[in-house]
């Protein structure tokens, strides 16, 4: 990790690069569309028993 960190603090180029691709991750990962797939998955997952009109508990909420 440190050889990384190096060439990250020394290379330009490298880090402009690394920079680049994290951006990308970010905007492809982190999107509204994004979120709204991942919170309709968990309603397709949860199926009928989420539908139950109980309120999740502090156990139940954080899967």
């Amino acid at each position: 990790m440190e050889a990384t960190l190096l060439r990250l603090v020394r290379g330009e180029d490298e880090a402009r690069r690394q920079a680049e691709h994290g951006l990308e991750t970010i905007l492809a990962r982190h999107s509204c569309d994004h979120r709204a797939d991942e919170l309709l998955h968990v309603v397709h997952t949860l199926g009928a028993a989420g539908s139950a009109g109980t309120r999740p508990t502090a156990e139940t909420a954080c899967i």
